[in-house]
Protein backbone atom coordinates (compact mmCIF):
# COMPACT_ATOMS: atom_id res chain seq x y z
CA UNK A 1 0.00 0.00 0.00
CA UNK A 2 1.13 3.28 -0.72
CA UNK A 3 1.88 5.81 2.00
CA UNK A 4 -0.44 9.29 1.13
CA UNK A 5 1.51 12.28 -0.26
CA UNK A 6 1.41 14.69 2.32
CA UNK A 7 0.97 18.57 0.75
CA UNK A 8 0.86 20.95 3.07
CA UNK A 9 0.76 24.41 1.74
CA UNK A 10 2.62 27.83 3.32
CA UNK A 11 -0.07 30.53 3.75
CA UNK A 12 -3.08 30.79 6.75
CA UNK A 13 -5.72 27.94 6.58
CA UNK A 14 -7.60 25.31 8.28
CA UNK A 15 -5.19 22.22 9.52
CA UNK A 16 -6.40 19.23 10.74
CA UNK A 17 -4.81 18.09 14.01
CA UNK A 18 -6.63 14.90 14.02
CA UNK A 19 -4.55 13.62 11.43
CA UNK A 20 -2.19 11.12 11.83
CA UNK A 21 0.30 12.73 9.52
CA UNK A 22 -0.39 16.28 11.34
CA UNK A 23 3.10 16.11 13.11
CA UNK A 24 4.87 14.77 9.63
CA UNK A 25 3.50 18.07 8.32
CA UNK A 26 4.06 20.30 11.07
CA UNK A 27 8.04 19.34 10.92
CA UNK A 28 8.34 19.89 7.70
CA UNK A 29 6.51 23.51 7.95
CA UNK A 30 9.31 24.15 11.04
CA UNK A 31 12.20 22.80 8.30
CA UNK A 32 11.06 24.70 5.69
CA UNK A 33 10.74 28.08 8.16
CA UNK A 34 7.01 28.59 7.29
CA UNK A 35 5.38 31.11 10.03
CA UNK A 36 1.82 29.04 8.94
CA UNK A 37 0.67 26.76 6.74
CA UNK A 38 -2.88 24.32 5.77
CA UNK A 39 -3.84 21.49 4.41
CA UNK A 40 -6.71 22.05 2.46
CA UNK A 41 -4.96 20.67 -1.03
CA UNK A 42 -3.72 17.34 0.88
CA UNK A 43 -5.86 14.09 0.25
CA UNK A 44 -5.95 13.70 3.98
CA UNK A 45 -7.08 16.51 5.02
CA UNK A 46 -10.43 14.84 6.13
CA UNK A 47 -8.88 11.69 7.63
CA UNK A 48 -10.35 12.43 11.76
CA UNK A 49 -8.33 8.59 12.49
CA UNK A 50 -6.92 9.68 15.65
CA UNK A 51 -9.92 11.79 16.58
CA UNK A 52 -10.83 11.28 20.34
CA UNK A 53 -13.71 9.30 21.39
CA UNK A 54 -14.71 10.47 24.31
CA UNK A 55 -17.45 13.33 23.35
CA UNK A 56 -16.06 16.56 23.86
CA UNK A 57 -19.08 18.96 25.04
CA UNK A 58 -20.98 20.41 27.97
CA UNK A 59 -24.24 19.47 28.56
CA UNK A 60 -25.31 22.19 30.69
CA UNK A 61 -24.49 26.54 30.25
CA UNK A 62 -24.98 27.85 33.94
CA UNK A 63 -22.52 26.28 36.55
CA UNK A 64 -24.57 25.57 40.22
CA UNK A 65 -23.07 25.95 43.61
CA UNK A 66 -24.84 25.06 46.38
CA UNK A 67 -23.94 27.69 49.58
CA UNK A 68 -24.63 26.65 52.99
CA UNK A 69 -26.36 29.63 54.71
CA UNK A 70 -24.68 31.35 57.94
CA UNK A 71 -27.31 32.40 61.00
Amino acid sequence: MNEPELNPTPRHGSRNVFCPHYDECLDLAINKGWMSWHCDLCEERSNHAARPEQVLNINHSVAYYEFASRR
